[in-house]
Order: C-alpha cells, then sequence, then structure tokens
C-alpha cells in the first residue's frame, strides 16, 4: 500500500500539461510495443488515462510513471476506472475490416455477428458444432491463428470453396489443399494483437457486445437478440 501511494505521488509531482497527441508520441517512442488503443485526459488534471486493449493506466505527460489502479470520486461514490473498464470491452464495429472475414450466410441473414476463430482451437470446434443449430445469420469469420496454423489457414482463404474447407478442417480436422494467394491472414493477426483479444473464439455484435468461448445454442440465441 505504501509503494502504491508512492508511485502516486511521484506521478502527481511530476505534472505538466500535453495534447494525448503528445502523450502518444512519448509512450510509443519509450516503449513501442505497448498496445495502445486509446489516450484520454483523466478526471485529475495533468494525468492521462491509456487504454490498453482492455486494460487501464495512468500516466503524466511524459510517460515516466505509471500508476496501474482505480480512480475513485469520492464524492459520487462511483469507480471511474470500473466504467472505462466496461467501456472497453466492446469492440467498434468500424474497427473489424469485414473484407478479411469469410461470410456465413444462414436462412435470411437477419442476426449479424462477427467471429475471431482459430481452425487448432478446440472451442472454436465446439462453438462451430453450436453454430450449425442456428439459423437466420450473418457471420463474419476471421481467420486469426494463434495458435500456428498460418499455412491451412492460408489454404482455407484461398480454397475453391473457403466456407467448405474452413468447415472440414474445424469440425472434421480435414486438412486443406496447400494454396497461396493474397490473403489477409497476416493483416486478421495485427488486428487480433491491436484490440487486445487474447483468445479464440470470440463472438463480436454490431453494437460492440462480445461474448468469449463456447457458449451453448441457447447462449448465442441470447447473445443474438
Amino acid at each position: 500500500m505504501k509503494k502504491f501511494i508512492a508511485m502516486g505521488m511521484m506521478l502527481m509531482s511530476s505534472i505538466t500539461f500535453a495534447s494525448t497527441q503528445t502523450i502518444e508520441a512519448n509512450i510509443k517512442n519509450k516503449y513501442p510495443k505497448t498496445n495502445i488503443t486509446k489516450i484520454e485526459e483523466s478526471p485529475i488534471k495533468g494525468i492521462y488515462e491509456v487504454s490498453m486493449g482492455r486494460n487501464i493506466a495512468y500516466t503524466d505527460a511524459d510517460a515516466r510513471y505509471f500508476l496501474f489502479g482505480h480512480i475513485f470520486d469520492m464524492q459520487t461514490q462511483q469507480d471511474l476506472t470500473a466504467e472505462k473498464i466496461k467501456e472497453n470491452e466492446k469492440i467498434e464495429w468500424k474497427s473489424l475490416n469485414l473484407k478479411n472475414a469469410l461470410v456465413s450466410k444462414k436462412g435470411d441473414g437477419s442476426r449479424v455477428f462477427a467471429l475471431i476463430t482459430d481452425i487448432d482451437c478446440p472451442y472454436c470446434r465446439m462453438l462451430e458444432k453450436e453454430l450449425a443449430q442456428l439459423d437466420n445469420y450473418t457471420a463474419y469469420k476471421f481467420l486469426a491463428p494463434l495458435q500456428g496454423a498460418e499455412a491451412d489457414s492460408i489454404s482455407i482463404w484461398c480454397a475453391k470453396n473457403p466456407n467448405a474447407a474452413y468447415e472440414a478442417r474445424i469440425l472434421e480436422g480435414k486438412k486443406p489443399e496447400s494454396k497461396t494467394c493474397a490473403n489477409p491472414i497476416k493483416d486478421n493477426l495485427e488486428m487480433v494483437d491491436k484490440l487486445g483479444i487474447t483468445g479464440t473464439p470470440l463472438l463480436i455484435k454490431p453494437n460492440g457486445k462480445m461474448q468469449y468461448g463456447a457458449v451453448s445454442k441457447a447462449e448465442l440465441e441470447e447473445f443474438l437478440k
């Protein structure tokens, strides 16, 4: 606790003011591997809120000190950091490049969602079995081989019937015919990293709501309402 307070005092004592663009430049210069998704002014003057995927930290204008923890407004009794974390639990639909996804439509296609999937992920396989029982949807399926199956993912994208090749691989374990072509697999992996996505499967609705894991048909129906 004493260490936490000391860090906060160091951060407060270093306060200078800068634009969020300057803060971002400072962070990228000092910590180039840090994935910054958003920077905003915090409720405390001279302290800046840094979103890193779904994680939040606070820093000074020079990005020298970082404070990980929650800011509480004692007047309103609100946990301001918790509210921001909740906001970060959504992914903006416009951040998804739908051209880089396989498109699967069933029935009238009225229920739209995106799926971040990995052909070597057992939970993705389980989810696909549940999706097979679902009707009336349009799914944008992003092949993101987090477990290393890049070659097969590329072959699926380049197949004559990519959706059939994908289903055969993920549901039956059938390797696709080896092929190469211009493909979005690298872009998909970069997108996943930028958005702070750490696992598959992940369902995303146009309103940004997310659902991780191999959920049941009933849970899918509820999620897609």
